[in-house]
């Protein structure tokens, strides 16, 4: 945001480091990862500066947890579905991610990695996304997809 020209202080307003923003960057990043209540707020926060952010990972594993029914199928005959061999976190989280924060969540992660990280993104969606009547669609799509479409649809009336 700043990158773009968003003046520091608009972000961090009294909590502004009088040292420079840099500072304020520094101390997000040492934050402990856990700390969800910070991160909500963070993400709360930057609603209000048009950014918004997928929880707890990004959007393919919101819509894997909205739509568990839809998605855990294997997407033609000759597939089996995931590999149930292999902690899947790691594949999805990466060196320097937390799989430990979803351990109680192995079975989704399974499904992520094998329809997001072994296949093509836009097939799986829109494979998906044509199997869900439009009115679940909208009742139950994740909530930050919600507000992104209605700040969209705001915008797009004004």
């Amino acid at each position: 945001m700043i990158e773009y020209g968003i003046d520091p202080s608009e972000i961090f307003g009294q909590n502004l480091n009088p040292l420079g923003y840099q500072h304020n960057l520094a101390a997000f990043d040492n934050d402990p990862v856990s700390d969800w209540n910070n991160i909500d707020q963070w993400v709360q926060w930057l609603r209000w500066h048009k950014v918004y952010f997928s929880s707890p990972l990004d959007i393919d594993y919101s819509m894997l947890k909205a739509f568990p029914d839809q998605y855990r199928v294997a997407p033609d005959e000759s597939s089996n579905g995931p590999s149930m061999r292999g902690d899947p976190g790691n594949a999805v989280m990466g060196d320097e991610g937390h799989p430990d924060l979803y351990s109680d969540d192995v079975l989704n992660l399974r499904w992520y990695r094998y329809l997001f990280l072994g296949r093509g993104k836009p097939s799986t969606h829109i494979r998906v996304l044509g199997s869900i009547p439009p009115d679940q669609l909208a009742q139950n799509a994740p909530e930050e997809l919600r507000a992104l479409v209605q700040f969209i649809h705001t915008t797009l009336q004004n």
